[in-house]
């Protein structure tokens, strides 16, 4: 079942600036009213100047083995893959719209019509470990959604991919693509005083100052192998390995 409790907040010490965060109930709300309009809000031509879709591929094109994508959304990250380095592809969301828009895009990429594809309405936050156990996946994929999650809910996310990710060991890699603070002064500052108004007025409650490195380098057992900064920062491609052997959370 989805959490209706409300873990996402900015209450921590991570996030002073942080915006007030959805709940996966409000989340879940939210995204199926946003799923037919969605990839006109984060695809698109704004998307190629920010160098998004570059940054898509160059990282997704990584993915191997038996996948799992959380926060699939309707399926932008899709025609990114390598279909030939993927056994398996497991799509969760918390969203069933943005599923149900997943399912459709899937139909128009040939490439992956030989892949065994599951798709699972879920909360990231706290169900991927005992929907799928630990050490299930050779890579796990996410692209913007630890933001709308907030601190809290992203720490919890993080500490599932930690767990459902096979060891550096066994050539496990987390593969993240995320909205964080930007490392120019005047940008990030720029971004605290508008946290709050930009996730509730178009941003789909995504709090886009999230200091998302902080967020993995705390998270027992993640370990950061290559990290990119695109428009100054204010997006991040992060490469991870886990270096420890899974744990209860």
């Amino acid at each position: 079942m989805l959490s209706t409790t409300n873990p996402f907040d900015a209450d921590d010490d991570n996030a002073g600036n942080a915006a007030h965060a959805l709940t996966p109930k409000e989340a879940e709300t939210a995204y199926d009213s946003y799923a037919e309009s969605y990839d006109e809000l984060d695809g698109g031509k704004a998307a190629d100047i920010l160098g998004l879709d570059v940054a898509r591929t160059t990282l997704f094109r990584q993915a191997r083995g038996n996948v799992l994508e959380i926060a699939c959304g309707t399926g932008l990250n899709l025609n990114k893959y390598d279909p030939s380095k993927i056994t398996s592809l497991t799509l969760v969301d918390v969203s069933e719209g943005m599923l149900n828009e997943s399912k459709k895009r899937i139909k128009s990429i040939p490439s992956l019509q030989n892949i065994p594809i599951k798709f699972i309405q879920a909360d990231a936050t706290s169900e991927l470990v005992d929907r799928f156990g630990k050490e299930s996946f050779d890579t796990v994929v996410d692209s913007f959604s630890l933001c709308v999650m907030g601190t809290t809910g992203a720490k919890s996310c993080l500490e599932q991919i930690q767990q459902v990710v096979k060891t550096k060991r066994n050539n496990g890699q987390i593969l993240l693509l995320e909205n964080t603070r930007s490392s120019n002064p005047v940008l990030g500052l720029y971004q605290d005083a508008t946290a709050e108004t930009a996730a509730s007025a178009g941003g789909k409650g995504c709090i886009y100052n999230q200091e998302v490195t902080k967020l993995i380098q705390e998270t027992d057992g993640i370990e950061i192998i290559n990290e990119n900064l695109y428009a100054k920062g204010i997006f991040r491609s992060y490469q991870c390995e886990t270096t420890t052997t899974a744990t209860a959370s």
